[in-house]
This record gives structure tokens, C-alpha cells and sequence, in this order.
């Protein structure tokens, strides 16, 4: 349900949790060679190779981060509820208004060392 949805801090980003407004936004699947995944992780950031190599890692040895990583774009439009909703929330995250990852998994009572984003 997207009226419950908050943004949260992701790793370097910030999401809400619902992956269909990425379309929106002008994401869009694209088929990616070794070659250029291998320039794309030349590139990345010295800060960020860490959270890179897990994300690396659990694509390759978790079957659930395949099957997220792998699931098809939800492309239903959204009704004019739900659109209001995820602006109000993209505004108010932009504010500064978020969930720190940290706080989430407090709130989950997960273990921060076992996760992605950290």
C-alpha cells in the first residue's frame, strides 16, 4: 500500500520502498555485457567499492537478491492517489525528512553487519 510507505536512507540513496514510480523517474531496464559492468565498476567511487562488492556478492550468492534484482519493472500506472502520495513523501524526503537505515533495522531488529546498505 503506498499511503504507508516512508522514505527511508538506502545506502547512498534514498527510497520509499515501491518500485514502480522508478519508471516515472526514467528508469528502464537495459542489457549490460561483462565489458561494461567491468568499466562501470572501474568507475565506481573509492568510497563506495565496499557497499559495491556486497551488493556484487548477494547478487551472486543470495537467491533472493537475484529474484528482486531480476523482477520485472511494475509499469501499472499509478492512480492519482497514489502519485499524490509519493510526491508528498519524495518532497518530505528531500526535505531531510527520512528514516536512517541504521533506525530501520533497529525498528526491524535486524543486525546492521548483515546488511547491504551499510
Amino acid at each position: 500500500m503506498v499511503g504507508a510507505l516512508l522514505p527511508v536512507e538506502i545506502g547512498v540513496g534514498v527510497g520509499v520502498g515501491h518500485v514502480g514510480p522508478l519508471r516515472r523517474l526514467g528508469y528502464t531496464r537495459t542489457v549490460t555485457s561483462r565489458a561494461t559492468l567491468h568499466d562501470l565498476v572501474d568507475e565506481i567511487p573509492e568510497g563506495t567499492i565496499d557497499a559495491a562488492q556486497r551488493w556484487l556478492a548477494a547478487l551472486r550468492d543470495d537467491p533472493v537478491a537475484r529474484a528482486f534484482a531480476s523482477a520485472e519493472l511494475d509499469d501499472e500506472p499509478l492512480s492519482e492517489n497514489e502519485a499524490r502520495l509519493l510526491d508528498e513523501r519524495w518532497a518530505s524526503a528531500r526535505q531531510g525528512n527520512i528514516i536512517p537505515h541504521e533506525e530501520v533495522l533497529r525498528m526491524l531488529e535486524l543486525d546492521a553487519s548483515r546488511s547491504l546498505g551499510t
